[in-house]
């Protein structure tokens, strides 16, 4: 696919190699409407539990699988991966599919006549998903749109510098709330700056605390079949020391799995500072999917992009270990051949 992606030269193909799993996760068809009925619910109690909305063009909700129960384990607002999966050998017109509905979202975000857009992060040429920023500049570059990947910090020059009246900004910085950039932060305030994602999607669908208001909602008929596709979610409290094991602990505010701590291995040291170095949660334990490939035993997750009520794409993240970090060769995205 490199006449797709030509910024991706030999050097940044290599850096992605553990994200590429060679090969399927075989899943149940009837899990993927499952998965389907999950993101439209979920999106659905996220508008009614929140006055003002936004919503983000990459979301995920990425989901554990076993026992035959399927769990929400974690929202997102700016997930990577998307364009990765178009690394393996896919239909060239199914690419382009994809590819034609992911841009109508980017002109939906920031209006028809954008022509420039900024791909912003701490440190993008540091990142391990760098490769895909670059093919996110060839994307924009096929729909005539002038990508640029920025550190974010230097965003504020940019601003500066620029004759539009709006700035437009595909954020991929994990300081969801811009607390490192205040200049940068007032800018969207403003409406200077368009984003996605942005503070306020962030807090609508990613942020970890579950608010009462949806726990509410949750309890209601509406969303009854949503409801056990929740973890049991609770306020950090000394009293979880006794039954810790079945339980992850992370912070309220945070992403993917910085500050997380499994029940079963942690120390009561650690135990007791939680609640005092920062808000913590209590999170019901449900193990990951496994999978055989050939002597190799893999850990997976199911990840589930979705954008406007729409499932966009469902892919699977193959790992070994804690933590889908693609550390080891063999794992990575993996397409899911669905069956039944």
């Amino acid at each position: 696919m490199n006449e797709l992606y030509p910024s991706l030269e030999d050097s940044h193909i290599k850096a992605v190699e553990n994200a590429i799993c060679p090969f399927k996760v075989d899943l149940p068809l009837s899990l993927k409407n499952t998965i389907e009925s999950a993101c439209s619910g979920f999106l659905a109690l996220k508008k009614e539990s929140h006055n003002k909305w936004e919503d983000s063009i990459l979301n995920s909700l990425d989901f554990h699988y076993s026992d035959e129960k399927l769990k929400i384990i974690e929202a997102n607002t700016n997930a990577s991966g998307f364009l990765i999966s178009h690394l393996f050998e896919q239909p060239r017109e199914d690419i382009e599919d994809f590819e034609k509905k992911l841009f109508k979202s980017f002109q939906k975000k920031f209006g028809e006549g954008f022509k420039k857009i900024f791909i912003a992060d701490r440190k993008p040429d540091e990142e391990k998903m760098y490769a895909e920023f670059l093919m996110f500049k060839d994307f924009f570059g096929r729909f005539d749109i002038e990508a640029v990947i920025i550190e974010t910090s230097k965003l504020e020059e940019q601003l500066k510098d620029t004759t539009s009246e709006k700035t437009s900004v595909y954020n991929r910085d994990t300081d969801f709330h811009f607390d490192g950039y205040p200049e940068l932060l007032k800018a969207w305030q403003d409406g200077r700056l368009i984003l996605t994602s942005s503070p306020l999607s962030y807090d609508n669908i990613a942020a970890k605390a579950v608010h009462q208001k949806e726990l509410d909602l949750l309890g209601s008929e509406k969303y009854s079949n949503l409801k056990k596709h929740f973890l049991e979610t609770l306020d950090f409290n000394n009293d979880l020391w006794t039954v810790r094991k079945g339980y992850f602990f992370k912070p309220a505010s945070s992403f993917g799995s910085k500050g997380v701590y499994a029940g079963k291995s942690i120390s009561r040291k650690k135990f007791d500072r939680l609640g005092v170095d920062q808000a913590y949660l209590a999170q019901e334990f449900h193990p990951p999917g496994k999978v055989t490939n050939g002597e190799t035993k893999w850990k997976y997750d199911i990840r589930a992009y979705f954008s406007e009520g729409s499932v966009q794409k469902i892919l699977a993240r193959v790992y070994q270990g804690q933590l889908t970090n693609f550390s080891q060769s063999g794992g990575g995205f993996a397409l899911i051949n669905w069956i039944g």
